[in-house]
């Protein structure tokens, strides 16, 4: 009897991870099209941040009476989320095989995918959530290299 039970009970089980598998794979088109929006419109604002940094850098000025450290540092840190930015995109144009997602984004196209995409999409997640954290600490370097640049820029004596 007791085998019965256990028996049953571990099909429950395996019902229930099929259908908790099922979920994952029928969303997984709706999770990679929110990340892949959310990385597009941040490359996009700190590509923003970069030119308005970078010409005076090349011209031998700082940015605003920057220090040069401090807009070294903040280069450094849009150029570590640029970088994570390409190892996201790499990992999600490996998802689609047959479709560019940073172009489909890009042009507002739907992202779809086959069922095998879907599939390896859920295996892939887990890498793409290490991107997406070591982004989150760039994204929290930026921001507090920008800070201590508007330290130094408000305690600067008035010209």
């Amino acid at each position: 009897m007791t085998d019965v039970i256990g028996t049953i009970s571990a099909c429950l089980d395996l019902a229930d991870r099929i259908a908790e598998l099922y979920k994952r794979i029928k969303g997984a088109e709706k999770r990679l099209e929110t990340i892949a929006t959310s990385v597009s419109r941040l490359s996009s604002i700190l590509r923003s941040l970069e030119d308005v940094l970078k010409p005076d850098l090349k011209a031998g000025l700082t940015a605003p009476r920057l220090p040069n450290d401090g807009l070294r540092n903040s280069l450094i840190a849009v150029k570590d989320c640029k970088d994570t930015f390409n190892a996201i995109w790499r990992e999600l144009d490996e998802v689609a095989k047959h479709q560019k997602v940073k172009r489909s984004i890009q042009y507002g196209e739907a992202i779809k995918l086959d069922w095998a995409e879907k599939t390896f999409f859920i295996f892939r997640e887990a890498k793409v959530a290490e991107y997406n954290d070591r982004l989150r600490t760039s994204k929290e370097d930026v921001m507090l290299s920008l800070l201590v640049n508007q330290l130094w820029l408000a305690k600067q004596p008035a010209q």
